[in-house]
């Protein structure tokens, strides 16, 4: 049994011990079947099956554990938007308990949009790199870290430098200053904080 199977268990535990009280028959009790028989199929890696009994249970008697039980064998199942979906209902129906979902919910809206994913990483990546430069400014370095790699389709450099154009402006060949440095790590951040 995996880790996150075993997560699941313990998750299961005070629920069904909740549904076998004699005192909470009818609903709760087909509750308590279905979602025994979705922890087994679950354990069992059948989870088509059970999402369809955790649904059942829910249908039966409404309880948070088992919107995360849902959302947990839809992840499993692939059905990455229904899990999303269950994990914001379970955060919504126990918000002392949201935390219990939320990497899961990071780790599905990243996966549901890798585009996003890949900028949120292009970015910290620029941000590394702006910083090492301005760090490099700073100590005094005379040819500073580039601020962002050659793409992997450059030309290999040429084996002699070529002769150096006579400058226009000496203010225009100038390096950046660390405001502009930061300014531009500003905004790389304010960038993707708006994703």
């Amino acid at each position: 049994m995996t880790c996150e199977r075993l997560r699941v268990a313990w998750t299961l535990a005070p629920l069904v011990l909740m549904l076998s009280s004699p005192a909470l028959a009818g609903g709760k009790d087909d509750a308590r079947t279905y979602f025994v028989e979705g922890l087994t199929a679950a354990q069992q890696h059948d989870y088509r099956l059970a999402v369809g009994n955790f649904l059942a249970s829910w249908e039966a008697f409404e309880h948070p554990t088992t919107a995360l039980n849902i959302a947990r064998a839809y992840e499993d199942y692939g059905d990455l938007e229904r899990a999303l979906v269950w994990y914001r209902r379970f955060q919504e129906m126990a918000p002392h308990r949201a935390d219990e979902a939320a990497d899961a919910v990071l780790r599905v809206t990243h996966a549901l949009d890798p585009i996003d994913a890949a900028k949120d990483a292009a970015t910290e990546a620029e941000i590394a790199a702006l910083k090492a430069r301005l760090a490099a400014l700073e100590s005094g370095e005379s040819h500073p870290v580039a601020a962002t790699p050659p793409p992997d389709d450059a030309a290999p450099a040429p084996a002699e430098p070529p002769p150096a154009a006579p400058a226009a402006d000496p203010a225009a060949s100038a390096l950046p200053t660390e405001r502009e440095f930061e300014d531009a790590i500003r905004r790389a951040r304010e960038a993707a904080s708006k994703r």
